[in-house]
């Protein structure tokens, strides 16, 4: 019916052709075919479609990278209100990889991205905030959106409220509201949340110290591929911390985590080859 539609030039049927053959929803995935559907949609005015062209052109997904089109496609849809690619654009300004990073543009779209209730514009701009990256630094504001993305389930915000209680930075240092929000992260499938809350376990800081609750988040952190929680992982078999000890297995997670380039468990490795 999609297909059918599209070749009758219907720019919403054309656009979820595109999407249909760029996931390979029901077909073979071909980027090809969805490029052409979704560049037929743009050029009708449908701002989904524009979006989503300038991210197949801004991940050069096909061979065919070309960061002018992208961030032209993108800048038609965000202009369009569409908040998904005002996010995009924001993180388009914000990566290296086109080489036109620009933290006072890149403000401006999560802004309005985030006006619109988008959760992950609202967690980046606050970042910016935080730092003072592209804006005065200012933590109220910093904290205001990270509580707001949270508030809405946003994991990458539940972890940076976390690091900032765990730091001080721009709330009082509090190990328990710390933990607390590590915990929110890690029940949301967050890695970085997993290996937060393992360590805080493992330090007695904000939650009573616990073996093998310590090693349950540092597995599941290591399952998902966070290096940190890897390399401690391998810690904890190494020395029989909670865990029975078990050498093939501490080289095994020291392997994996040196894998992603994390010194410490390169360390470890030239370390147990001396011995």
């Amino acid at each position: 019916m999609a297909s059918c539609l599209a070749n009758k030039d219907k720019a919403e049927a054309q656009y979820q052709l595109g999407i249909i053959y760029y996931h390979g929803l029901g077909v073979r995935k071909n980027l090809s075919e969805a490029k052409k559907w979704l560049r037929k949609a743009s050029l009708r005015g449908d701002a989904s479609a524009q979006g989503a062209l300038g991210v197949l052109y801004g991940n050069g997904e096909g061979d065919w990278k070309n960061c002018g089109e992208a961030e032209k496609w993108l800048l038609k849809s965000a202009e369009q209100v569409n908040d998904s690619a005002q996010l995009n654009l924001g993180i388009f300004y914000t990566s290296e990889s086109c080489g036109k990073t620009d933290a006072v543009k890149a403000v401006k779209w999560y802004r309005e991205a985030e006006k619109q209730g988008n959760d992950e514009a609202a967690n980046n701009l606050a970042l910016f905030y935080d730092k003072g990256i592209g804006v005065s630094q200012d933590c109220d504001e910093a904290m205001r959106l990270f509580r707001k993305s949270a508030g809405t389930g946003n994991d990458k915000a539940m972890q940076n409220l976390a690091l900032a209680y765990l730091k001080g930075t721009c709330a009082p240092q509090d190990d328990s509201e710390a933990v607390r929000w590590f915990r929110k992260a890690a029940d949301k499938g967050n890695a970085e949340g997993m290996f937060g809350l393992g360590s805080m376990i493992t330090m007695g800081r904000g939650e009573k110290q616990d073996m093998a609750e310590w090693v349950r988040w540092y597995r599941k952190g290591a399952q998902l591929g966070n290096a940190a929680s890897q390399f401690s992982l391998g810690m904890m078999y190494e020395i029989g911390a909670g865990v029975r000890q078990d050498m093939n297995e501490a080289v095994k997670w020291y392997r994996k985590s040196a894998a992603q380039g994390y010194q410490s468990a390169k360390d470890k490795l030239l370390e147990l080859k001396a011995k």
